[in-house]
């Protein structure tokens, strides 16, 4: 499993699945502190507004119905997206849903 402390040129080189690195993306911005639900491993819903496939580049805000491409998953969700502020304890929030 590919570590979410790992910079993108720790990690190239390295030998991994797709669907690992998928989750390595967005394991990087649950260290972030955003709370995000995976329904697939190629859909997330990040602070339970945003979807995100990084399988295809492409998200879908839920609540205003709007959609688009990126090209860099962290500076998109953090432009879009505020980094979250956290109250106390641990800012990572994991949910799987089978």
């Amino acid at each position: 499993m590919l570590d979410p402390k790992m910079t993108i040129e720790e990690v190239k080189g390295l030998p991994y699945t797709s669907e690992e690195f998928y989750r390595y993306l967005i394991d990087r911005l649950r260290v972030l502190g955003y709370e995000i639900r995976e329904f697939t491993s190629y859909q997330f819903r990040i602070e339970g507004v945003l979807d995100v496939y990084p399988v295809n580049r492409r998200w879908h805000d839920i609540k205003k119905n709007k959609r688009g491409g990126y090209e860099d998953i962290f500076a998109f969700v953090q432009r879009y997206l505020p980094v979250p502020q956290t109250q106390g304890g641990s800012s990572v929030k994991v949910h799987y849903d089978e």
